[in-house]
């Protein structure tokens, strides 16, 4: 699964942030979690197509996270699409739309499929199960959980190897799960077969203010992506009125529940993106390696992160041009 940040703001923009959107793709097919203003700006620039956006799910409707949807839809008809489109978000979402869509005379040429954020939400995405676990915000905000529903399984190479069977379709079909007659020797699958993987577990969070909201899904869970709006100290001087959370509170909640990976984004403006005056993103990322003791990275507009098959993430090129 690759993670591609569209927009890592708080609130504004800034000169080098956009606010919020967080692309998952899994081979061309593709979702996107909140649409921020000028979210379908950085698509452009993007390897994604809007023709292969099979959903957007929405974490909340302050507008940093959502304003951006009416002009996605309507560039996405201009292109001529059919495909429905999936839209999952707060119960409000519908209800935000449609008298934009009518009164802007946006003739849509594919269909909206609203699906209502909460804990009897059904929906499968890119071969995952989503469940929306729900937040704490100034309005109703929250987090998209995925559960993998079939870990892909992995041929032994070298054991096929060592009674000489050769690159090419034989692979394939033994991948495919057909038996193979190799030097009168039938093949079966499962007999070379690597130790199938767990399935990946992840969350992807809206903004919030209590991360142990999470901590039942992330118990063991692979990744979590979650604002990270403030150092801990500025969290104390602001006071509890935007209800955001600290890079300190977040790295702790995934201490204490056995987190594999954290991903920090949705930074305040305040901080720069490199290091000179005053307070700078990577002291978010200081600040939570002294409460988390697994890996941290700092997402950007423009971050491009892999989620293989074993749950290991790791960093790409940015697709930023």
């Amino acid at each position: 699964m690759d993670f591609l940040f569209l927009g890592t703001s708080s609130g504004t923009p800034t000169r080098t942030r956009n606010v919020t959107g967080l692309a998952m793709r899994s081979g061309r097919r593709w979702i996107l979690i909140d649409c921020g203003e000028g979210i379908q700006y950085r698509l452009m620039h993007s390897p994604l197509s809007p023709v292969h956006l099979e959903a957007v799910l929405i974490t909340h409707l302050h507008g940093d996270h959502v304003y951006g949807l009416p002009g996605l839809l309507g560039s996405m008809s201009m292109l001529g699409r059919k495909m429905p489109l999936v839209l999952v978000g707060p119960a409000e979402l519908e209800a935000f739309l449609k008298p934009i869509i009518e009164l802007t005379q946006l003739r849509l040429s594919f269909p909206l499929l609203f699906k209502q954020a909460g804990p009897d939400l059904d929906l499968e995405l890119l071969g995952h199960k989503v469940s929306a676990i729900e937040l704490s915000h100034r309005i109703q905000s929250f987090a998209y959980g995925f559960t993998e529903k079939s870990p892909p399984l992995h041929l032994n190479i070298a054991k096929l190897k060592q009674i000489g069977v050769p690159d090419g379709p034989i692979l394939g079909q033994l991948k495919r799960g057909e038996t193979v007659v190799w030097n009168g020797q039938a093949l079966n699958r499962a007999d070379y077969c690597l130790p199938q993987c767990a399935p990946l577990r992840f969350a992807i969070g809206g903004d919030n203010d209590q991360p142990q909201r999470l901590a039942e899904f992330c118990q063991g869970a692979d990744l979590l992506v979650h604002e990270a709006t403030y150092l801990h100290a500025d969290w104390q001087k602001v006071g509890p009125g935007p209800m955001h959370s600290s890079a300190q509170m977040v790295a702790e909640m995934a201490q204490a529940c056995g987190l594999r990976q954290l991903v920090l984004t949705h930074f305040s403006p305040r901080y720069a993106d490199s290091k000179g005056q005053g307070s700078w993103v990577g002291d978010l990322k200081s600040e939570a390696t002294q409460h988390f003791s697994g890996p941290v990275f700092l997402a950007f507009d423009g971050a491009h992160f892999d989620l293989d098959a074993y749950g290991n993430l790791q960093s790409q090129p940015s697709w930023l041009t």
